[in-house]
C-alpha cells in the first residue's frame, strides 16, 4: 500500500494502543509484523518511518511486547528509519523513543548494541541539537541502555556521555531534557571510568539542573542519585561535588520532598559521602 494509505493506518493503531490490554491484542492480531513490513516497503517515506517508529514505541511500552518486537524485526525497523531519515527529527524522536523502551529488556539491550544502536543514537542527538524532544528521548534511550553493565563503557566510548552533557547544556529550561540527562549520567556513573570520564563537565550541568529546577521532584532525584554514584568511591570527586555546590541544593532537595524514598537514599548517603 502507497504511504498515503498506511500512514493514517499507522496512527490508529497508535491511538488504540494507549492500553495495556489494547498494546497486547494489537501484538496478538499481527500488529507488529505488519507495522515492520509497512516500514520496510515504505523505507523512503519519512511520514511512514515516524508513524512505524511511533507505533512500535506504544507497543514497546508493554513489557510483553518487547520481547517480541526483537523477534519480529521491531529493532531492526527502527534503526533503519533511524538510518535512512537522519534529517529528520520527527523520524530520530520516535526512534530514540522505540529504544528507550525497546532497551527496558536485556536482551533487546544487547541487540540493540550490535546492531549499532548507540551510535544512532548519539548521530540523532549531535544532528538535532535544537530539539528538546530529541535530546529527552536520546538521553532516556542511552540511560536504559546503560542499564546491562557492559554497556555502559560502550555507550561512553561511543561519545554517549558528551551526547547527554551537550543536551543538559543546551536546554537548561526543559525539565525533560534535564531529568532524563540527570537520570542517563547516573546509570553511567555506575561504572567507574565513566565517573571520571564525565566528571569535569558532568558535576556542572547535574548541579546546574537542581539549581535550576528545585520544584521537579524527578530533576531533583535523579540529580542526586547522579551525584551520589559519580562521587560516591573517589575522593577528589567529592571534593569536586562540594565545591560545585552540592551541598545546599541535596540539603533543600530532602528538605522539599521528603516521601521520595530514593531522593532520600541517594541524597543522604551523598551528604554522607561528602562528609556533611
Amino acid at each position: 500500500d502507497s504511504a498515503e494509505v498506511v500512514q493514517p493506518c499507522c496512527q490508529a493503531l497508535a491511538a488504540l494502543a494507549s492500553t495495556e490490554e489494547n498494546r497486547v491484542a494489537v501484538a496478538a492480531e499481527g500488529g507488529i509484523e505488519l507495522v515492520v513490513k509497512v516500514m520496510a516497503a515504505n523505507g523512503s517515506s519519512a511520514g511512514v518511518q515516524e508513524e512505524g517508529c511511533g507505533l512500535l514505541g506504544k507497543l514497546a511500552s508493554g513489557a510483553e511486547n518487547r520481547v517480541l518486537m526483537a523477534v519480529k524485526g521491531g529493532i531492526d525497523a527502527v534503526l533503519n528509519a533511524m538510518g535512512a531519515h537522519g534529517s529528520s527529527a520527527v523520524v530520530q524522536e520516535k526512534g530514540c523513543e522505540a529504544l528507550k523502551f525497546l532497551s527496558l529488556n536485556a536482551e533487546n539491550r544487547t541487540l540493540v548494541v550490535a546492531k549499532g544502536g548507540i551510535a544512532l543514537v548519539v548521530k540523532a542527538m549531535g544532528a538535532n541539537g535544537s530539539s528538546a524532544e530529541v535530546q529527552a528521548q536520546g538521553c532516556e534511550a542511552l540511560g536504559n541502555l546503560a542499564l546491562s553493565k557492559e554497556i555502559r563503557v560502550l555507550v561512553a566510548a561511543k561519545g554517549g556521555i558528551d551526547a547527554v552533557v551537550n543536551a543538559m547544556g543546551a536546554h537548561r529550561s526543559s525539565v525533560e531534557v534535564q531529568e532524563a540527562g540527570c537520570e542517563a549520567l547516573k546509570f553511567l556513573a555506575l561504572h567507574a571510568e565513566n565517573r571520571v570520564t564525565m566528571a569535569p563537565k558532568g558535576i556542572g550541568v547535574v548541579v546546574n539542573a537542581m539549581g535550576a529546577h528545585g520544584s521537579s521532584e524527578g530533576v531533583q532525584r535523579q540529580g542526586c542519585g547522579a551525584l551520589y554514584w559519580i562521587s560516591r568511591l573517589d575522593s577528589e570527586l567529592r571534593t569536586q561535588v562540594r565545591k560545585a555546590g552540592a551541598v545546599a541544593l541535596v540539603e533543600k532537595a530532602l528538605a522539599a520532598f521528603p516521601d521520595n524514598e530514593a531522593l532520600q537514599k541517594d541524597g543522604k548517603g551523598l551528604l554522607t559521602n561528602l562528609g556533611s
